[in-house]
């Protein structure tokens, strides 16, 4: 597993955020997110704050899984107490669980259009979506099902602060 790149990216993100970031420029509702960054930066959140932005971008950059992962519950416990053995870190079997247990697979739609003619000889087209890949693992979860569903959240706040002249005086704070 490599961090290099990662590691690099996370330390810019890191020391560029708190410095611009201010939560007087934020609705009430992000107030509360905000304060973690805005508030005394301990050691503690540091390293909270870099673990994630690692993992995270590892996950988003690592390639596309070539299969399903099958795993039942006690497969996965297995190999997640395999992790607590730490005489065994330095090698090549214990980071490769901690990539397929930690980290995972990033959840992966694309697009897919299928073109037929139909009886009166016109091309109709279809348009559907295809699962490329499977979540897997700690942040692959994570991120299918709260950062995806978040984003898709935000895009609806987004599009009703733009009807906010259709809605009357709605007040977003």
């Amino acid at each position: 597993m490599q961090f290099s790149r990662s590691f690099v990216l996370t330390i810019a993100l890191v020391t560029a955020v708190p410095a611009t970031f201010q939560a007087k420029d934020c609705d009430s509702a992000s107030k509360v997110a905000s304060g973690f960054f805005t508030s005394k930066m301990t050691a503690g959140k540091a390293a909270a704050v870099v673990l994630f932005a690692v993992l995270y971008i590892r996950l988003v950059t690592k390639s596309t899984a070539k299969q399903r992962v099958d795993r039942t519950w006690t497969d996965y416990f297995l190999k997640l107490a395999s992790l607590l053995n730490v005489t065994q870190i330095g090698t090549g079997d214990y980071w490769n669980t901690f990539d397929q247990i930690i980290i995972g697979d990033q959840f992966k739609l694309i697009d897919k259009a299928t073109r037929e003619k139909d009886e009166n000889g016109l091309t109709v087209t279809y348009k559907d979506k295809a699962v490329k890949a499977y979540p897997s693992g700690l942040m692959g979860y994570f991120d299918a099902y709260i950062m995806q569903n978040l984003k898709k959240l935000f895009e609806h706040f987004d599009s009703l602060k733009k009807c906010d002249g259709f809605l009357g005086s709605v007040s977003w704070e």
